[in-house]
């Protein structure tokens, strides 16, 4: 199925290209070598196994080594020689490794069987060590932290340190050049800093944004540096390389869609609601992404959301209401002494037959809060509920009464 998937017409697998495929290929050549013996998988269970295989394979990427550099793990510095010598890793647990019980044999038995006991190979790393450090000229390295937590030199080091302040030499394993120095050097800056004072997103009265939708209020609320680094700096996020579907395209998607749906049926449903519905999504989805393996992703998920739109639409229009989808509003009023004007586009506006509206926006990711004093609460809704019954849409209506205003998660 993956090669299937990886695989573009015309075209070679992907699948096991480049270091990541040749150590896929491998992963899965060990597995099926021994497929003979696994117990039957569910396709969940699979998914974790191969998951669990996977996560302990490293792949490493071909780089062009230097022609005088060599990275040798303990096996393969044994059997080789070099002017300088670099021992890396020279902290406890990582050089020698630490002694670890076995969970199923004590070591009792473990000696009873003939296999070797935990600190064996502690006794190999000490091997290692003194075999690497024997060369004519050696640099010793250890970290002062790993993974952000300190790190403990190892027992080698401390026992080199040891020998030589009893020999009078404290200083034998002191740096020989200052290479601490240059490193912390490489960061100090090139002359004296210069504080400036902190950012302050006050600009004059004249600059501030007079023009705000309904949906940016809650981003004024919340982030109202997002509002200055973008109405007023003019500065926008770069678009992604990669063409994905993010919540913003899919929402467009259903927008469109559902929009479409509306104008072609504003007051009666037709025959068959849910296949129109689905039919309409796919539409909308191809307009916008033109691409079969995406299509056939999202088919059985548009075919479930026509169904639960289908049915929902039964119900909101079982009192013959007439739908008014994407009706752009525009409410000015004063604000500091100057005209303000606050924009929305309401998604869907229901016009019921005894006069009041009901009112809807579509959310396709997070459903916001609707009560102020909650966390994460957005004044969309209630801004356009309060456009709708001052006039503000055009081609709706006059409204005195609104019977419901909700969001409509799909």
């Amino acid at each position: 199925m993956a090669e299937a998937i990886a695989t573009p017409p015309g075209g070679s697998c992907m699948v096991w290209s480049l270091e990541a495929g040749e150590a896929l290929a491998q992963a899965v050549s060990d597995i099926l070598a021994d497929a003979h013996q696994a117990p039957d998988f569910t396709p969940r269970d699979y998914a974790a196994f191969v998951s669990a295989e996977l996560a302990g394979r490293p792949v490493r990427p071909r780089q062009a080594a230097h022609p005088r550099l060599s990275i040798l793990g303990l096996l393969e510095a044994r059997l080789m020689s070099a002017d300088v010598m670099i021992l890396g890793g020279l902290n406890e647990e990582v050089w020698p490794p630490a002694a670890r019980n076995d969970p199923f044999l004590n070591r009792p038995d473990k000696a009873d069987i003939g296999l070797p006991a935990p600190e064996r190979r502690i006794g190999l790393s000490a091997h290692d060590f003194v075999q690497a450090a024997a060369k004519p000229r050696v640099w010793l390295t250890s970290s002062a932290r790993i993974d952000q937590q300190p790190a403990v030199d190892s027992r080698w080091l401390l026992r080199l340190r040891a020998l030589a302040a009893a020999a009078g030499e404290k200083d034998a394993l002191a740096p020989g050049e200052p290479w601490l120095a240059w490193a912390r050097a490489l960061d100090a800056p090139a002359a004296p800093p210069c504080p400036i004072a902190p950012p302050r997103p006050c600009p004059p009265r004249k600059l501030r944004p007079r023009y705000f939708s309904a949906s940016r209020v809650s981003t004024l609320l919340r982030d109202p540096y997002a509002i200055f680094a973008g109405n007023i700096l003019g500065l926008e996020p770069l678009p992604p390389l990669a063409c994905a579907i993010t919540a913003r395209e899919l929402g467009i998607i259903i927008h469109a869609a559902l929009e479409a749906f509306a104008k072609d049926h504003p007051a009666a449903l037709p025959e068959n609601p849910a296949r129109v519905i689905g039919e309409k999504l796919l539409e909308a989805f191809t307009e916008m992404v033109d691409d079969a393996a995406r299509r056939a992703f999202w088919t059985p998920r548009f075919a479930r959301m026509a169904d639960w739109l289908a049915a929902r639409e039964a119900v909101w229009r079982k009192d013959g209401a007439r739908v008014l989808p994407e009706l752009r509003g525009k409410l000015i009023f004063e604000a500091a002494e100057t005209p303000f004007t606050l924009s929305a586009r309401a998604d869907r506006i229901d016009i019921l037959p005894g006069g009041a509206a009901r009112l809807m926006d579509y959310k396709t990711g997070l459903v916001p809060e609707t009560r102020p004093d909650k966390s994460g609460y957005s004044p969309q809704l209630d801004l356009e509920a309060a456009m709708l019954l001052r006039g503000a849409f055009s081609g709706a209506p006059e409204v005195r009464e609104l019977e419901e205003a909700a969001y409509v998660k799909l």
